[in-house]
């Protein structure tokens, strides 16, 4: 430790200074918010909003109830049953082009005699 004595510094800061401008600073926010308030009440008076005024003179709108399925397993089966009379029967898929459906039994039956039709193989390169 050093044998000096402490020295006392004066303050750097000048707290009336400090105190006057706190002062300043909340009696403007006090005046914005008052010009604000009176200036929002102008406009309210002036310009009502219908919205507002819509929402309360008419009576509260409720949303329809779901549309849930009565019987699920009852749809399900309907479905399923309307896609295996598709999957086992003829008929047309596209009668302007001539694009017809086999029963899926015909189908694996022709594919088994025909085979798959294959992809040709692109030339080696040299």
């Amino acid at each position: 430790m050093s044998d000096q004595p402490l020295q006392h510094h004066p303050p750097t800061i000048n707290a009336r200074a400090v105190m006057w401008f706190g002062i300043g600073l909340a009696a403007s926010l006090a005046l914005i918010a008052l010009v604000v308030g009176i200036y929002l009440l102008v406009l309210q008076r002036s310009h009502p909003s219908r919205a507002r005024n819509a929402r309360t003179m008419e009576p509260r709108v409720t949303a329809p109830p779901p549309q849930l399925q009565g019987n699920p397993a009852a749809d399900l089966a309907i479905m399923r049953a309307r896609e295996e009379a598709v999957l086992h029967s003829y008929g047309w898929v596209d009668r302007k082009a001539g694009v017809i459906r086999i029963p899926i039994e015909r189908a694996i039956e022709l594919t088994a005699e025909r085979g798959l039709p294959a992809r040709k193989s692109p030339p080696a390169a040299p």
